[in-house]
């Protein structure tokens, strides 16, 4: 991709993010700003030959960004109109109106070019009737489905920028309507947009949504809060995935991860949970006897980026176990509105945390490790002041027994 061309797409993707959707009223001018820099991304794709336009398109284009930088009305229309004519063109798709209008709504919810050129070679092989459209306008709403995943993939031409992957990771984000309310709790406000209930914890989306934040904050810590609360919601998909697809009546949270592994290992015999120490996960309260055991154990995805934390009885240690949701399915996110029980700060402070990173090592540490101390939400940021992890001098990993579905790495 051609640097002016990186460079006006970055524009085009910021602008559509601002214009999305209406938490603050965006500010004045960015629609017609959207029309400029579209003006120009079309004169460069023409440079650049990614697509064609005629001798009268140019001079249309070049006119109305003269005029729209001179904040004429009718500059705007003249670029918003050869957006919408060269649509087509510009996807490799045919010029038909109900296909026209399904690209132009994918458009806004902020996809790019090489994720609709993508899409659209994907549906030359599938005849899309009118059941199909629906289908795919479904599967395109569930974040991490393998439709969705397949746009995700080719978003950017998986490029290395990291400009570009920092809003790789925010179109999910923007998608979501994700945004920090006032006790700095990340609530999800789309009704359109969801995560995939049936994406698996190793799911090849999550291993291409961490190596977004991993590219867009090469080598630095992760500083976007937003992007850190995020795993939450990763954290309760897993702990979901496992309890509706996989427990059975009567089972614990542990026998369904065991029957998901030996499930994965019908196909490949060499699929293992990761075990790892747990320390940071067996905090005990400040000021109370140190504790003689630590049972709480971990296990991880082999790819290091899904994680669960299981109690002593075979349960998920989780935030979720304490959150709570008011009647528009948002978090209750107000600490007044808490009382918590010894037990429930325990499940608050020792439960799951996604990896961005895949391994442990210092990426870890920057992406999964710092953060939490300055981007939690605020519930969680008071209880832990109460409550310590124990030192590597006292704590003790018996979690050494084999359980038939977990392998230390």
């Amino acid at each position: 991709m051609r640097q002016k061309v990186r460079d006006l797409t970055i524009l085009q993707s910021e602008l559509i993010s601002l214009l999305q959707p209406p938490a603050q009223q965006p500010m004045a001018g960015l629609e017609e700003l959207l029309a400029i820099v579209r003006g120009q991304l079309l004169l460069a794709y023409d440079q650049d030959n990614y697509l064609t336009l005629s001798t009268d398109q140019r001079n249309t284009l070049q006119s109305g960004i003269i005029q729209a930088l001179s904040q004429q009305p009718a500059g705007v229309k003249k670029l918003q109109l050869i957006w919408q004519q060269t649509t087509a063109s510009r996807y490799q798709i045919q010029n038909e109106p109900q296909l026209v209008a399904h690209f132009n709504q994918l458009e806004q919810a902020n996809w790019d070019l090489a994720s609709l050129r993508a899409y659209a070679k994907y549906i030359k092989q599938r005849p899309l009737t009118a059941q199909q459209y629906r289908k795919n306008n479904s599967e395109l709403h569930r974040i991490g489905s393998p439709l969705y995943t397949r746009l995700y993939q080719a978003y950017g031409r998986q490029t290395t920028n990291r400009v570009i992957n920092w809003q790789k990771a925010n179109l999910v984000l923007n998608q979501l309507e994700a945004q920090l309310d006032s006790h700095q709790f990340l609530q999800l406000r789309s009704r359109q947009f969801r995560i995939d209930p049936a994406m698996p914890p190793d799911a090849p989306f999550l291993t291409l949504f961490a190596k977004s934040v991993q590219l867009a904050f090469r080598q630095r810590p992760l500083t976007d809060q937003r992007l850190h609360q995020f795993r939450l919601y990763l954290d309760r998909q897993n702990e979901q995935y496992m309890r509706r697809f996989w427990q059975k009546n009567g089972q614990t949270d542990e026998q369904a991860l065991a029957q998901f592994v030996a499930n994965r290992q019908q196909a490949n015999p060499q699929y293992w949970l990761r075990r790892e120490p747990a320390r940071f996960h067996n905090k005990y309260r400040i000021g109370q006897p140190m504790p003689n055991d630590f049972p709480n154990r971990k296990r991880l995805t082999p790819d290091f980026h899904s994680e669960w934390l299981i109690d002593e009885h075979g349960q998920f240690i989780s935030q979720w176990s304490v959150l709570k949701q008011s009647a528009d399915e948002l978090v209750i996110s107000n600490p007044d509105d808490y009382q918590l029980t010894d037990a429930q700060c325990r499940q608050l402070l020792n439960g799951a945390s996604f990896n961005y990173a895949h391994q442990n090592d210092q990426t870890h540490v920057q992406l999964d490790s710092w953060p939490p101390k300055r981007y939690d939400h605020l519930l969680r940021q008071e209880t832990f002041n109460a409550w310590r992890s124990p030192s590597k001098a006292i704590y003790q990993n018996k979690d050494i027994e084999p359980d038939g579905y977990s392998v230390h790495y």
